[in-house]
C-alpha cells in the first residue's frame, strides 16, 4: 500500500482530525517555521485563525483546510517537538523500475507527438525500508537548508512526509502576489546544458502558464530568467510578482494556479489531467506528490508544491520524483535527472545513497 498522508487526515468524515502528538509545518518567507499541532478542526472555508491548507494534486478533498489546537511560530522544530532527536534514521532503499519508467515515456512520449499536449511530468518512486530509528527525526535536518528552500512536513499517527521544496506556488502579503516558474533542469557541472532548445521549452511551457494565469488576478511583471543552482542540480528560474486588483480567497487562487506545468500537464484541461493521473497511477505516485500545502497567518499567505519529499507509513518510506517531458526530451537524460533529484533530496536530508543509488546505475 502507497503511503497516503491525505486518507490519513481526509479519510474520515469527523471533522477533528488528528491527536497532540500530530503537527504541519512549513517554513515562512521571514526564516521562521510555522508550526501547529492536533488535534486539527478540518472545514471547507478558510478560518479566520492561523491554519494550514492541504490537499492532494487534483484538490478533490473538500475540506482542504487544518485549524491546529496550537500554532506558533519557531526558529527552531527540534526545540518546538521535544520528542524529535537528532538520530538518524537508516532506510535501506531499492533501486526504481528503470522499466516502469521507460512505460511512462513511452506513453508520455506518444502523447506529446499527437501535437495535442506539450508537456507531461511522469513520476517514478523509489522504495525504502526503515531498518532503524524514526523517519520524523529527518525534520531536525531540515532546520539548516538554505533559504532557496521551502522546508515543510506533517506527521498524522504513523504516517508522514517531509521535504524541502525548491518551489513556491503563491505568497501573498497585502495586494501583492510573488511566485516562480522553476522548470528546465541540468547537472550543475553541465549548466550549460540549460540552453538547449528542450529545457528552453519546457521552461517556456510554465512561465507562459503563469504570465496568462496571473494576469486574471491583477497587473504582472516577469523578471528575467536566469539559472539557480541548488546543489548538484541548476534549474532555469523566472519570477513573477503580480498586483491583485482584489483580494481574492487564496484557495481560488490555489486552484487558478494549480497544477502549473512545473509539476502537471500543458496544456491544462481535463483530458490532459486524466492523462496525468494515469500516468501518477502506472508508476504509484502518492497524491500528496506536487500537490499545494499552505500557511494562512496574520494576514498573509504562502503556499508551496510539495516535491523533494520522502514519504513512510510505519516501515514503509517512498521517494518520489518526477521530470518534464517535452518532444524531444531523451529518456536517458530524464532518468539521470530522477536520479539527481532524489540524490539532492537524500544529501539535504543526511541519508546516504544505497549501493543502487550510483551513477552507473544510470545506465541499467
Amino acid at each position: 500500500m502507497i503511503p497516503d498522508i491525505l486518507t490519513q487526515i481526509h479519510g474520515f468524515s469527523r471533522g477533528l482530525v488528528g491527536t497532540s502528538k500530530d503537527f504541519i509545518f512549513l517554513r515562512l518567507p521571514s526564516g521562521a517555521f510555522a508550526l501547529g499541532t492536533g488535534p486539527f478542526i478540518r472545514s471547507v472555508d478558510m478560518p479566520s485563525q492561523p491554519s494550514f491548507y492541504i490537499n492532494n494534486f487534483a484538490q478533490t478533498y473538500k475540506q482542504g483546510w487544518l485549524r491546529p489546537k496550537k500554532y506558533q511560530e519557531t526558529a527552531s522544530l527540534s526545540s518546538a517537538l521535544k520528542e524529535l532527536s537528532w538520530e538518524h534514521p537508516r532506510i535501506h532503499w531499492q533501486p526504481p523500475s528503470h522499466s516502469l519508467f521507460q512505460q511512462a515515456f513511452r506513453t508520455a512520449t506518444f502523447y506529446l507527438s499527437t501535437g495535442r499536449i506539450q508537456k507531461l511530468v511522469p513520476v517514478i518512486v523509489q522504495s525504502g525500508h526503515l531498518c532503524h530509528g524514526r523517519v520524523e527525526n529527518l525534520v531536525c535536518a531540515l532546520e539548516t537548508l538554505s533559504e532557496q528552500y521551502h522546508p515543510y512536513g506533517c506527521r498524522f499517527g504513523n504516517t508522514g512526509m517531509l521535504g524541502g521544496s525548491p518551489e513556491p506556488l503563491a505568497t501573498i502579503e497585502g495586494d501583492r502576489l510573488t511566485t516562480m516558474a522553476l522548470a528546465g533542469t541540468a547537472p550543475s557541472f553541465k549548466a550549460h546544458a540549460l540552453t538547449r532548445d528542450k529545457e528552453q521549452r519546457e521552461h517556456g511551457c510554465v512561465s507562459a502558464f503563469l504570465s496568462e494565469h496571473l494576469s486574471m488576478l491583477g497587473d504582472t511583471r516577469q523578471l528575467i530568467t536566469k539559472p539557480m543552482r541548488l546543489g548538484s542540480i541548476t534549474h532555469l528560474l523566472t519570477k513573477f510578482e503580480t498586483h491583485l486588483g482584489h483580494r481574492p480567497d487564496p484557495e481560488q487562487i490555489l486552484r487558478l494556479l494549480h497544477p502549473t506545468p512545473a509539476v502537471g500537464p500543458s496544456p491544462r484541461t481535463n483530458q490532459s489531467m486524466a492523462l496525468a493521473t494515469a500516468l501518477r497511477n502506472l508508476t504509484g505516485c502518492p497524491s500528496s506528490f506536487g500537490a499545494p500545502l499552505a500557511v494562512h497567518c496574520d494576514g498573509a499567505f504562502h503556499a508551496i508544491l510539495t516535491i523533494r519529499q520522502i514519504l513512510w507509513k510505519r516501515t514503509q518510506v517512498l521517494l518520489p520524483s518526477g521530470c518534464g517531458i517535452v518532444r524531444g526530451s531523451n529518456v536517458d537524460d530524464e532518468w539521470e535527472e530522477l536520479f539527481l533529484k532524489r540524490e539532492s533530496v537524500k544529501r539535504f536530508l543526511g541519508l546516504p545513497n544505497s549501493v543502487e543509488e550510483t551513477p552507473q546505475a544510470l545506465s541499467v
